[in-house]
């Protein structure tokens, strides 16, 4: 089993669980952090099934909201999930190819960055940096735990040494991903 041929028990789990009891509960609190407009450019890294997606599509009613993803898999399931929302748009492939034109306004990354390999992470927030519109922020939450997750200084060093400043960040605990890191970042003035 893997990220990309998940088994039926992943399927089940992120179904019943997340989509249903953990994602509502988060989503809420993560919308109001953002305090969107709801015309913004937003740029979902590592939609998976799109549980995340369905909340922020909601939110830009006269935006955009473009889902990535790795896996041809939870690609094909967000794009079930979301098929009611017209403003959505799916993009399978690696960021750091930067296969992409576009500017956003927002970049959500949710319980993504923790599970890259370790060489990888600085890249993709780089690269996602580079995606930003003026003005631009990424939302990053990732678990903070010892036996899955990254340490809270990791996070920060990488959003720092990519150029970004803390706008405001939190702590939450949640059923099955345990302590979190939640922040937003604009790109600093060092940063540009």
């Amino acid at each position: 089993m893997t990220y990309e041929d998940p088994n039926i028990m992943d399927v089940i789990l992120e179904k019943l669980l997340l989509d249903m009891f953990i994602s509502p509960r988060l989503m809420r609190k993560y919308i109001k952090m953002l305090d969107l407009r709801g015309d913004e450019n937003v740029m979902e890294f590592g939609c998976g099934a799109g549980n995340s997606s369905r909340w922020l599509a909601k939110e830009l009613s006269r935006g955009a909201l473009t889902c990535v993803d790795i896996s041809e898999f939870w690609l094909d399931k967000a794009k079930k999930r979301m098929r009611k929302y017209a403003n959505v748009r799916y993009m399978l492939g690696d960021v750091t190819k930067n296969e992409m034109n576009e500017k956003f306004d927002l970049i959500f990354i949710h319980q993504v960055i923790h599970d890259l390999p370790k060489s990888k992470r600085q890249e993709t927030i780089m690269a996602l940096k580079g995606m930003l519109a003026k003005g631009g922020r990424i939302f990053i939450g990732e678990p903070i735990n010892m036996g899955h997750g990254m340490p809270v200084s990791e996070i920060e060093g990488m959003m720092e040494s990519s150029g970004m400043k803390e706008d405001n960040h939190y702590f939450d605990k949640a059923l099955l991903i345990g302590q979190s890191y939640i922040g937003v970042y604009s790109i600093s003035e060092q940063g540009n």
